[in-house]
């Protein structure tokens, strides 16, 4: 998680009203409608994968671009943020997402890299909910 540079790739940020489950939702739903593969990072992921605290910024990657301000959001900047949207560089995470037999309604990147990400997001209790997605990930014995 250390060495993880990130997703990279062409990166904005959007506001919206709802919650923030809410909003990766729309834009998962929006994704499948079009074609688009989507994976929800983050506290998202995390909120999936190892529920311990209330998601305050989705964080969506998708194979190209969707329509955001269709569903309701308005551009804005990284640090008015409800919603950070990524076309990535970084390929490999669809296949390691894939890779996961994730239990999730949702898909997800792979548990790593949603502890990378909750991580990097910060707050008093990212190290907790790392915590919580290593002992998730270690219950299903790695797969």
């Amino acid at each position: 998680m250390a060495e993880y540079a990130g997703p990279g790739g062409i990166t904005t940020h959007w506001y919206g009203l709802d919650a923030v489950t809410d909003q990766s939702n729309a834009v998962v739903a929006a994704g499948a409608s079009a074609g688009v593969q989507v994976l929800v990072f983050g506290d998202s992921a995390a909120d999936q994968l190892a529920p311990w605290r209330v998601p305050t910024r989705a964080v969506i990657s998708a194979t190209s671009g969707i329509a955001l301000g269709k569903l309701g959001f308005a551009q804005t900047t990284d640090a008015r943020a409800t919603l950070t949207f990524t076309v990535p560089a970084d390929q490999t995470i669809w296949a390691t997402a894939a890779s996961c037999s994730q239990r999730t309604d949702t898909p997800t990147v792979d548990p790593v890299i949603a502890a990378w990400d909750v991580r990097r997001t910060g707050g008093p209790d990212a190290d907790e909910a790392v915590q919580r997605i290593r002992d998730f990930v270690l219950a299903r014995g790695g797969s």
